[in-house]
């Protein structure tokens, strides 16, 4: 889960927000038993389909003060500079 700010299609603002926002202690959660999808390769031929999820919260803490909150959009890059990066490197981005 990523903020309204995060554009989960751009890979390196979901990066960004794993490494900025979460803490592996309070941010992952693991759900078990569920149905797979039929492109989930990630169970075992025989077995039950069913497999088990990690959910990761990579949003900000709603507890933390307003000012972490500003603080943390002015580390980030703007748009245009982003875009200056993908047109530079392309498709190498995405390899």
């Amino acid at each position: 889960m990523v903020d309204d700010d995060i554009d989960p299609s751009f890979d390196w603002d979901v990066i960004w927000a794993l490494q900025i926002r979460s803490d592996p202690e309070r941010s992952i959660q693991i759900e078990k038993g569920l149905r797979r999808g039929k492109l989930d390769v990630a169970f075992e031929p025989g077995k039950r389909q069913v497999v088990s999820k990690a959910i990761i919260d990579a949003t900000t803490p709603f507890e933390w003060p307003p000012e972490s909150r500003a603080l943390q959009q002015q580390v980030r890059s703007d748009k245009t500079a982003r875009q200056r990066v993908i047109s530079k490197l392309g498709d190498a981005l995405f390899e």
